[in-house]
């Protein structure tokens, strides 16, 4: 995870994500019998939903971060100033819940959003946030490990799955 180019998408299993279980639901709401689907149309859709996840890491943390105090004080006294200040973060976890959608166009016919739910949980062993003129500017963070849950309705379509943790060494500079 030392990538700050490091996607949701790359940590997804490189096994199939049940997405089929995902589609046949879809597709069978309101009817009787199972809608047939092509390999084809599975393994399209499956990709599709990888290019959804491709959201960097690094900003979801970022956009979790604005949320605390400190954060939202240092981004407020710096940016009328122009001088820098240096936040501590200490341990902390950030929880994020995203609905990702996947429009379905098939033989010519546009059909209503796979709205999937995708969660991400994330332990920092404390972070340094370097903020500039209401900005941040670099990012150094200690040890992380993330659990990452994809679902549609009550189905999963990965199961639960939790990284070690990995420490991820220096800083990040986003300017």
């Amino acid at each position: 995870m030392s990538d700050p180019g490091l996607t949701i998408s790359d940590l997804l299993p490189m096994s199939p994500l049940h997405v089929e279980v995902a589609l046949h639901k879809f597709f069978a709401e309101g009817k009787q019998e199972p809608v047939p689907l092509s390999s084809f149309f599975t393994h399209t859709a499956e990709k599709r939903v990888r290019d959804v996840l491709h959201i960097r890491l690094l900003d979801v943390f970022l956009e979790a971060w604005k949320q605390y105090r400190a954060v939202t004080e240092a981004v407020e006294s710096t940016r009328a100033s122009r001088s820098t200040a240096v936040v501590k973060v200490l341990e902390h976890e950030i929880t994020v819940t995203q609905h990702p959608e996947l429009q379905i166009q098939w033989a010519g016919k546009t059909y209503a959003a796979l709205r999937l739910d995708l969660e991400l949980t994330a332990v920092v062993h404390g972070a340094n946030l370097e903020i500039t003129a209401g900005t941040v500017r670099s990012v150094g963070v200690g040890d992380v490990s993330v659990r990452l849950g994809l679902k549609y309705k009550d189905s999963k379509l990965i199961p639960d799955w939790e990284s070690e943790p990995v420490n991820i060494p220096g800083r990040v500079n986003l300017s």
